[in-house]
């Protein structure tokens, strides 16, 4: 699973190239997860698309998309979709997770997991759909990109421990953002232990987080069936998805 390095990009690699449980592979080329795309430059925009991308899903809210617009929504050459991940009253309740110290971005993930249930049906049926290399994305590339990303992967047979592994690098991308926010924060009297808790991405919180899945859901097969993802769509996958 390759970084991908281009300006005005972060946080951006291919999934393929990572084994699954069987024995196989999945594919280069076919699914890539990416950091916020507002500041793509216009040379960089047309090597993602010489690298193959034809369709680019934000998985960010529209309030995100409205103030920091995706690039490739103006773009002739890629069809761009907006599909937010998170409704927006469940977005202002996340923002409320300042307010309880003791709230983690594994609790976090937990509420996306039980309540985005619809919201994750039309993203992976449509991921499946489409033709040519999908490219993902949210605000840091490390939340609701790395669910969706270890969802397809869970589905097509990468271990857990994989999967929490291609999440854990999204932690050394993200510096600037964190700076950022600290940087907002302070200048706004607020706590700025926000940041810490929720800014991390360690291997761990990903491996708790597919246990959840597991324990509640039974599979990640099942839990996407229990989202309303069809058979027809998770057989989809495995064909576009592995080598």
């Amino acid at each position: 699973m390759p970084k991908l390095s281009y300006d005005g990009t972060f946080n951006v690699r291919d999934l393929g190239g990572i084994p699954t449980q069987d024995g196989k592979t999945t594919k280069a080329g076919v699914f890539i997860r990416s950091g916020n795309l507002d500041k793509v430059l216009d040379t960089s925009q047309q090597a993602l698309i010489d690298y193959g991308v034809s369709t680019v899903f934000d998985l960010r809210s529209e309030w995100e998309q409205e103030n920091y617009r995706n690039v490739f929504a103006d773009n002739p050459q890629v069809v761009y979709q907006n599909l937010p991940l998170i409704k927006a009253t469940l977005m202002e309740q996340s923002d409320d997770d300042e307010q309880d110290k003791t709230a983690t971005i594994y609790d976090r993930y937990i509420t996306y997991i039980d309540s985005c249930q619809a919201q994750i049906k039309d993203i992976i049926t449509t991921l499946v759909s489409i033709q040519g290399t999908a490219m993902f994305h949210c605000h840091a590339g490390k939340d609701r990109t790395s669910i969706t990303s270890a969802l397809l992967l869970g589905a097509v047979g990468v271990s857990d421990n994989a999967i929490a592994d291609d999440y854990g690098r999204s932690r050394d991308e993200v510096d600037h953002l964190i700076a950022e926010m600290t940087t907002y924060l302070e200048s706004q009297g607020r706590d700025t232990s926000l940041v810490e808790r929720m800014m991390t991405a360690e291997p761990e919180t990903m491996l708790k987080t597919l246990a959840y899945i597991r324990d509640t859901y039974g599979s990640v097969d099942t839990y996407l069936t229990t989202c309303g993802v069809s058979d027809e769509t998770l057989a989809g996958l495995r064909v576009k998805f592995i080598e």
